[in-house]
């Protein structure tokens, strides 16, 4: 999708499947850190161009918030509902 500005926004998922919700407690970066390597079975990315919201999930385990950046891309997204 294009936003006013003219930034591009693509959203990526990825996993075996399409699940219904994302865990709700988030890791805490000593946790992530601490697991390292850690590979989840869902990743969903914004792009806008470059990664601006990378998330990574497993079931049952805490969501990974792995980057984000604010920017225009978030009304690009705002605007779309």
């Amino acid at each position: 999708m294009r936003g006013a500005g003219g930034i591009e926004v693509a959203i990526s998922l990825f996993g075996p499947d399409v699940p219904r919700t994302v865990p709700g407690v988030i890791a805490t970066p000593d946790s992530i850190a601490r697991e390292r390597p850690w590979l989840g079975t869902y990743r969903l990315v914004i792009r806008a161009p470059l990664i601006v919201f990378d998330l990574y999930w497993t079931k049952d385990e805490p969501l990974r918030i792995m980057g984000f950046s604010r920017g225009d891309w978030e009304r690009t997204l705002l605007a779309a509902r």
